[in-house]
């Protein structure tokens, strides 16, 4: 079995099932597994909602059993994702918080940028525009920097929508 099988069976399994997964594949449950929880999660939460949830879900089992810095990074920004799928916006807001202080406390200064565009959408939601605009932007330096324009793009259209 390979890392993308694993979490499309994990994505579609029940909490029992996605542990029972884990601990069988445990040679699989890696911080490579969480990045395609997180991939599958964060394209999902706005068009899969149910496919996002399942991530989200297994990925925290994942954090759980590996409790390394980088995928409790991943559990949190899935958590945040989660949360801004049940409209819960402060816990989003926290939840990416979280994700940005892990990433870059492992140095993933890129990875704890991407976690802003989401916290950036919260932020928007409870109207809290400076802020937003404040979190885009810094966000969008660290793009630059890293010439990841299509990224830098996406911050730069939630601004204008802003």
């Amino acid at each position: 079995m390979q890392h993308a099988e694993l979490a499309a069976l994990l994505v579609n399994s029940c909490n029992a099932s996605r542990e029972t997964l884990l601990w069988e594949n445990a040679t699989l449950a890696d911080v490579e597994l969480g990045y395609r929880l997180k991939d599958i999660c964060l394209e999902g939460w706005s068009t899969h909602p149910s496919q996002a949830l399942g991530a989200a879900a297994a990925l925290q089992l994942l954090a759980a059993i590996r409790p390394s810095q980088e995928i409790k990074a991943l559990a949190a920004w899935s958590a945040g994702l989660r949360a801004l799928i049940d409209g819960e916006m402060q816990t989003a807001i926290s939840e990416l918080e979280e994700s940005e202080r892990r990433f870059l406390s492992v140095g993933k200064i890129h990875t704890a940028a991407a976690t802003q565009v989401s916290k950036l959408i919260a932020l928007s939601m409870l109207g809290r525009y400076e802020e937003a605009i404040e979190c885009g932007l810094r966000a969008r330096e660290v793009f630059l920097a890293y010439k990841d324009f299509l990224a830098a793009g996406k911050i730069e259209h939630n601004i204008g929508n802003l």
